[in-house]
This record gives C-alpha cells, sequence and structure tokens, in this order.
C-alpha cells in the first residue's frame, strides 16, 4: 500500500473505487473514494497512546443526482 494505490469495495450492493492520496505511515491516511451515488473523502490521523492507538478520522460525503436535494428537505423537515 502506498500514495496511489487503487482498490474497489462494495457496500450495500454499490461499488466504489477509491484512491490513496496522503499516506504518512503511521501518522496519516487519506483517500478518495468515487462512487454512482457518492463520492467521499476520508482522513484518518493515528498517534500512540498507552496501550495502544488513538485513531482521529473525518468524513466527506457527497452525494450525486437527487439524493443531495432529498437530504436537504429532510434536515429542513427535521428542524421544522
Amino acid at each position: 500500500m502506498h500514495q496511489g494505490s487503487t482498490f474497489r469495495t462494495v457496500n450495500r450492493g454499490q461499488t466504489y473505487d477509491a484512491t490513496i492520496k496522503t499516506y504518512d505511515r503511521p501518522n496519516r491516511l487519506r483517500f478518495e473514494v468515487t462512487g454512482r451515488q457518492m463520492d467521499i473523502t476520508a482522513a484518518c490521523v493515528f498517534s500512540a497512546v498507552d496501550p495502544g492507538t488513538k485513531v482521529e478520522s473525518s468524513f466527506d460525503f457527497r452525494p450525486k443526482g437527487f439524493e443531495p436535494l432529498f437530504t436537504a428537505y429532510l434536515h429542513r423537515s427535521a428542524s421544522l
């Protein structure tokens, strides 16, 4: 595994292609994921803590097509 590595995954029947964008072992990992329904940026920061490893992660989900409009509607309806 290295920066630029690619892989394919399936989640809930949907195929996603991923590319490792940052690989700074043992500190950071960031990858970009592209799928038919959404794109995702995922980032992880690793730090040593006794007796193991602390992982902090962030995810940016970017829905495509009709889904962004539907998500905005749900958020608006939930706040009423």
